[in-house]
C-alpha cells in the first residue's frame, strides 16, 4: 500500500482515500463561503444605490382615470335611472293599451249585440212585409180571379145575349 508522510505523520492509502474528499469539501466549503459572502456585499451595495422610481406620472394618470371613472359611473347611474323611468312608462303604457283593448273589444261586444238585435228587427220587418205582401197578393189574386170570373161571365153573356147591354 501506498504511504505518505507529511510533517512526522504517515497515512496509509486507506486513510487517503478519506482526507482527499474530506479536504475537497472543505476547500469548497471556504470558496462557497468567500463567493457567498461577496455576493452579499454586492446586494447591499445595490440596495444602498437603489432610488425609487419617478412614479408621479403614474400617479397623474390614475387621478385621470379616477375622475373618468367616475364620469363613467355617473354615465351608468344616470343611464340606469332613466332606463328605469323607461322601463315605468313601458309598463304604465303597457296597462293602458290592455286597458284600451279591453275597452275596444267590449265595445265590440256590444255593436255586435246592436248588428245581432238589428238584423234580427230587419229579419222581422222583412217578414212582417212578406206576410202583408202574401195576404195583399192573395186579395189582389182573388179580386182578379173574381174580376176575370165577372169579365168572363159578361163576355159570356154578352155573347150569349148580344142585345142586352148592361
Amino acid at each position: 500500500m501506498a504511504e505518505v508522510e507529511f510533517a512526522g505523520v504517515t497515512v496509509t492509502g486507506g486513510r487517503l482515500l478519506l482526507i482527499v474528499p474530506l479536504l475537497g469539501s472543505l476547500g469548497g466549503l471556504v470558496w462557497a463561503g468567500a463567493e457567498g459572502y461577496s455576493r452579499w456585499q454586492q446586494m447591499e451595495q445595490a440596495i444602498a444605490a437603489y432610488e425609487p422610481p419617478d412614479l408621479s406620472g403614474i400617479q397623474q394618470t390614475l387621478a385621470v382615470f379616477e375622475e373618468q371613472n367616475s364620469a363613467i359611473e355617473s354615465l351608468v347611474s344616470q343611464t340606469k335611472e332613466a332606463l328605469a323611468d323607461v322601463r315605468a312608462s313601458l309598463n304604465e303604457l303597457k296597462l293602458d293599451i290592455r286597458s284600451d283593448v279591453a275597452d275596444v273589444f267590449k265595445s265590440l261586444d256590444k255593436q255586435d249585440s246592436r248588428n245581432r238585435e238589428s238584423v234580427d228587427t230587419v229579419r222581422t220587418l222583412l217578414s212582417s212585409f212578406e206576410n202583408r205582401m202574401d195576404a195583399k197578393m192573395t186579395k189582389l189574386d182573388t179580386a182578379i180571379d173574381t174580376l176575370e170570373a165577372d169579365v168572363d161571365k159578361q163576355i159570356r153573356d154578352a155573347l150569349l145575349n148580344p142585345l142586352s147591354s148592361k
